[in-house]
Order: C-alpha cells, then structure tokens, then sequence
C-alpha cells in the first residue's frame, strides 16, 4: 500500500512543488492551502504522514499541530514542519507541541526525502512494537485469564450446589457464610473483568474520549478516600487485614477515578502478598514539588528487575507460587501514573518488606507552571 502524505502550506509555488515531487517518488499525496483546510483533510484521509508550513494567515502551523495532537485518531501521525525562521525558540514551541522534524526554507529534495523516510520508519517500529505487545497480551490472555475467571466461578458454582442439596439443613449463619463468599467470589471476578476492559482501552487508545479522561481532572487525597478504598477492597479478601493509614490532604492532578483506580489496586496487592498478621501501611505527604505516596507491606518479595516485565497477564514466580491475580493491576497502575507525569517505584528487602512509592504531580504546582509561562 502506497503511503500517503498531506502537504498543508498557504505559498502555491511550494505546495506544487513538493507535491510533484513526492508524486514522482510514489507517494499519494494530498494538499491544502491552510490550516482550517489541512485539520480537515487530516481528519478525512488519515494520512501517514503530515508536512505543514509553520507561518500561515488565520491558523498558524503550530495551532494546527496542536488541533492534530489533540484529535485522538491522529495524535500519532508523524508531522514535519516547514519553516523559513530556525530560531530555538520557535524549534522549542514546535518540540513541545510534538513536532517530530523541522525543515527550513529552502530545503533540497534529498532532505526532504530523508526526513520523511527516517520519520515513516520510526512509526513502523513504534507500530512494530504495539503489535508485539497485543501478540504478548493475547497469548497470556489464553493462558492466565481462563484461570481467572474460572476460579471465582467454581466458588459460586459450588455455594450455590451445596445451598441447592443441603439447604434444608443448613441453619441461618451457614448459609449467610456462603452468601458472603459468593458474594467474594463475584467482586473478585467483576474486578478482573473490569480490569480486562481498563487494559484494553489502554493499550488501543485510538478513537476513544474515556482514554482521554483517564489523564484529564484533578482530586483530593485524604485519609476518608484511602479508608473508603480499603473497605471496598477487603469485601474481596477472606481475611481482614490491618491497614494503617497516615495521608496529608493534598490536591492533586489526577482525575479522581484513576486515582481511586491506582489506591484499589496497589492496596490488592499488599493485602494479597501480605503474611498473616502483617499491617499494611498508606501514608502520604507533600514533598518538595509532587505528592509522595507510599504503600508499604511484609510478605512476599518483589525483584527490582520485574517492574520492567509489568505487563499485561504478566505474573511473576507463577511456577512457584499458587497465585490468584491476573496480573494486570500492576500495569494498569503503572501506566494511568505514567499518563498522568507521575513515577512508580517499587522497592523489596530479602526479609520481606516492599515498598510501593508513587511521585504525583500536585495541582497547585501545574497552576504555578502554567503562571509562570
């Protein structure tokens, strides 16, 4: 299949020129004589790759990156601009908004030949690299997920035979125990199939408003919101646990459900890998210019080298360790903090502390940025 090019430039002589010899080279290409015209030529045609004139009447080059970035279906074309000013900070404005490559006026053929192929290449290998990952988390979804969702299931399955045989002799507080462990069963497969559907909007984000919202909004943090996620999270766990909590109140920029997402699923964690009788700990502060959170449990270790292998239906030590868990809580923890310019650090001791820490961008600190610019 050809590969196809949108030339947006308001100066007639050039648009034609460059689209004759793209033309010539086997490209399709495609043109508009503004910035209007070239967003909806872009929208139109989902061309492979975008050439736009930076100074032009009415929308100018950078604001038409802007409206291309922000458009979830062509956020990832690669954009070149053409440019007659090679300023640093004009490069700088264009770098910030994703620009992938500058040419500036006049430009030869072979340079602008050789910027296209190198910019068409390095989306091949980012497209590459996404399809390894959907052959990896299609092939741990057969192995891992049938299991997963056939334990909870045999757990329902069972209660409801034995109330279905027996319920005539079973007396009042034996049939409320297998309700509730129905009921643990239901909330533990409601959460896998939850974070089923949680992980593949994340790894196809193309075409969806709801990925947006994931890294658009802000909350608080406070000791109530981690009490609140705890009890949730302990209706899925046969054991209470013991969970500290120590939370300074802080704002924070990050929408309120991928925050409480983050909490359900690293508190999980902590519970599950928890030994008997240990306390769990949450405490979080302000430090410096970000938000410092940290969970902290005793039980199983976890390898610093593993926070490299998160992935989807990724589990690890599953040879030797009976484990419930699909593995994708870790994932989907790691990239809603990465969306939202945050970092995760996890940190095991051989004696079986682990230590989760979060860095979260503060809200006041992103309003001082943004006065400051």
């Amino acid at each position: 299949m050809k590969t196809q090019v949108l030339v947006i430039e308001d100066e007639s002589s050039i648009r034609e020129n460059v689209a004759e010899l793209l033309t010539l080279q086997g490209f399709i290409v495609d043109t508009a004589p503004d910035g209007h015209e070239g967003i909806n030529r872009a929208i139109q045609a989902q061309p492979d790759l975008i050439l736009c004139d930076v100074m032009m009447p009415g929308m100018n080059g950078y604001q038409v990156l802007e409206s291309i970035r922000a458009h979830h279906s062509l956020r990832h074309i690669p954009f070149i601009f053409l440019t007659a000013r090679a300023e640093p900070d004009d490069l700088r404005q264009g770098m910030v908004l994703g620009a992938d490559d500058y040419l500036v006026k006049p430009f030869t053929s072979k340079d602008l030949l050789k910027s296209i192929e190198t910019r068409l290449k390095r989306e091949q290998i980012r497209h590459n690299q996404l399809q390894g990952q959907l052959t990896d988390y299609l092939t741990n979804l057969g192995r891992v997920a049938i299991h997963e969702h056939n334990t909870p299931l045999a757990g329902i399955m069972g209660c409801i035979g034995l109330l279905k045989e027996d319920h005539s002799i079973l007396d009042s507080s034996e049939m409320e125990s297998m309700l509730d462990q129905m009921m643990t069963c239901c909330l533990r497969l409601k959460r896998t199939l939850d974070n089923e559907r949680l992980t593949n909007l994340l790894i196809r984000p193309h075409g969806s408003a709801e990925y947006d919202a994931l890294s658009q909004g802000n909350a608080y943090v406070f000791d109530a919101l981690v009490e609140q996620v705890k009890q949730t999270i302990e209706k899925e766990h046969e054991q209470p646990a013991t969970i500290r909590i120590a939370t300074e109140m802080a704002h924070l920029r990050l929408p309120p459900h991928s925050l409480t997402k983050i909490l359900e699923e690293l508190i999980d964690n902590a519970i599950k890998f928890s030994d008997t009788g240990r306390d769990v700990c949450v405490s979080g502060q302000i430090r410096d210019e970000c938000y410092q959170l940290t969970i902290t449990n005793w039980g199983r270790a976890f390898k610093s080298g593993d926070i490299l292998r998160i992935a989807p239906y990724t589990q690890f030590d599953r040879k030797y360790y009976e484990q419930q868990g699909s593995g994708l809580g870790l994932f989907i923890v790691k990239t809603l903090i990465e969306m939202n310019q945050g970092h995760l650090q996890i940190e095991s001791k051989p004696e079986g502390l682990t230590k989760v820490t979060l860095q979260l961008p503060l809200m006041d600190r992103v309003r001082s940025l943004t006065k400051s610019a």
